[in-house]
């Protein structure tokens, strides 16, 4: 036998009393598929990401402190913005009506199965929306055309602080943002100094010079250490609970105790019992909402911390401008400058592109170095350079392994690498399509010698300590045709690299620097698996 508890209240009582609800509350955040693509020339689809938004709202927003007012009567008839910003600072639990035409809602509210919504009315014969919103959203919403119909409860805070927070965002964001290196791996010294002022003046952050050096493990502990600090203050506390009892006594004390809200009662045995009960109890939000206001109906997606939005080139240098960087709450190119082509989404989180450049399946980013035996930067007058293609015939053997079952072993796949850039693309692919692959081509009769362009091209690009940034796609079959993979399987990639004499190339006849050695060093490796084929 199974009982089962519904509220069957018609009016609205009272906000949850769960105190980190607030929390959750003031840092809302969102996520909503527009409308479906495909660009027109010369309109393209550019996406940006908030770097480390929820960080970003700790430092720079406002929280209660204390114990609330709460009030549940004598509330002015006209609600307006200035009203809510001064006078009823914390959560507003009331009814509102939604203007018509405004292209990007406001405030969500809660659909029946619990999911979050953002729309301009509750239902089509309902246009009123009722629940919970922090006074920021509701203002907001006030000041584009919703009214306040009715307020059931207030629960306000006379102290905000907004510092709550910093020193611990700075403490884990200082060790982020060296652990990430430099922005770009060719910046001059004067770049540098210009970043880390930046960096102290825009967040408060005095960055160690010595000390930024990319590390990617340091990197997600302190990325990890700042996001999901504010997932632990944000986490629900009405989640339901399941209990077993055996006793008459542990039944009664669970239905006289007023602070849970009984489920349902179910007889597992003659002698025992299943409980289930639930405790009663977005400034990030309204961070994303300035971009929607902005681009209006040029966006095409958003959702918790990113955009995608359609424009014109030259429109895209103009939009969101002074929103733009590499900082703590700015918009980061999250395809790194390449111009999305073609763009469908279903739902919030399922989405899918294509991207000028043709950059859509997995491939391989691999950021190199060049040293002498001693580790120092080589310099240009010594004309030392790598293999054509380094992106691709730097790779010895690759071994690729699913749920534990190896599957291929390509042993030659430098050579195979090499053959098929050589024979298989004419001049002008060569020039541009593998150019990503650190491949450019020789000139003429004077190939794979120190008079060769593409040599000294290569060799100019790795000299005096500077770094090159390739991507390539991987040569396996399983990259290459139409299969699907289950979910849960667990897929291993096992790259070895070539030794340096294969990758390294010196042409030089003066013998002293003909018998030098030098040292081909893998700075950075990212495998991108940017869409599954099926």
């Amino acid at each position: 036998m199974t009982l089962t508890f519904q509220d069957n209240q018609t009016d609205p009582s009272s906000i949850d009393s769960e105190q980190n609800v607030h929390f959750m509350k003031l840092c809302r955040s969102c996520s909503n598929a527009c409308w479906v693509s495909k660009s027109a020339d010369p309109e393209f689809l550019f996406y940006f990401d908030v770097t480390s938004l929820y960080p970003y709202i700790l430092m720079s927003g406002i929280f209660p402190c204390g114990s609330p007012v709460v009030k549940r009567d004598d509330f002015p008839a006209d609600i307006t913005a200035d009203i809510l910003m001064n006078s009823m600072k914390g959560l507003i639990y009331c009814e509102v009506d939604p203007p018509r035409g405004l292209l990007h809602p406001v405030l969500p509210f809660k659909k029946e199965g619990g999911s979050l919504q953002f729309a301009l009315c509750a239902n089509l014969e309902e246009r009123r929306l009722t629940g919970t919103w922090t006074h920021m959203e509701l203002a907001k919403a006030v000041s584009l055309g919703y009214k306040v119909h009715r307020i059931f409860e207030t629960w306000t805070w006379t102290t905000w602080k907004d510092d709550l927070f910093v020193e611990y965002i700075k403490e884990f964001l200082k060790i982020k943002q060296e652990a990430s290196g430099w922005p770009r791996s060719n910046m001059t010294d004067e770049e540098k100094d210009a970043y880390l002022q930046e960096c102290e003046d825009k967040m408060g952050v005095r960055l160690d010079r010595e000390k930024v050096i990319y590390n990617p493990g340091l990197r997600h502990l302190a990325k990890l250490a700042l996001n999901s600090f504010w997932g632990k203050w944000g986490q629900r506390g009405n989640l339901v609970s399941t209990q077993f009892v055996s006793t008459a006594e542990e039944i009664w004390s669970i239905i006289r105790d007023d602070r849970l809200d009984l489920l349902s009662v179910t007889n597992i045995t003659e002698d025992l019992c299943m409980i289930t009960y639930r405790k009663k109890e977005g400034q990030a939000r309204l961070h994303l909402y300035q971009y929607l206001e902005e681009l209006q109906e040029k966006v095409v997606y958003y959702d918790t911390d990113s955009v995608i939005y359609c424009a014109t080139s030259e429109e895209n240098n103009r939009l969101l401008v002074r929103h733009k960087g590499d900082l703590l709450g700015q918009l980061k190119d999250e395809t790194g400058g390449v111009r999305i082509v073609k763009f469908v989404a279903a739902a919030p989180k399922a989405y899918s592109y294509v991207l000028e450049n043709g950059k859509t399946e997995t491939y391989l980013f691999v950021e190199f170095g060049l040293e002498d035996a001693a580790g120092n930067p080589v310099p240009a007058s010594e004309n030392i350079s790598t293999i054509q293609g380094l992106a691709k015939t730097f790779i010895k053997n690759i071994k690729l392994m699913i749920n534990g079952q190896e599957l291929s072993d390509q042993s030659d796949y430098s050579y195979i690498a090499y053959l098929q850039q050589e024979l298989m693309f004419d001049a002008e692919a060569k020039r541009t399509t593998l150019a990503p692959g650190f491949y450019y081509p020789a000139s003429g009769d004077k190939q794979e010698n120190i008079e060769d362009v593409g040599y000294k091209k290569r060799s100019s690009m790795l000299s005096d300590g500077k770094t090159v940034q390739t991507l390539s796609n991987l040569h396996l079959n399983l990259f290459m045709q139409p299969r699907l993979l289950l979910p849960f399987t667990d897929l291993r990639l096992v790259i070895y690299r070539q030794d340096d004499a294969f990758c390294i190339k010196n042409f030089n006849a003066d013998p002293a620097k003909a018998s030098k050695t030098y040292k081909l060093i893998i700075k950075n490796m990212k495998l991108y698996v940017k869409k599954l084929k099926y």
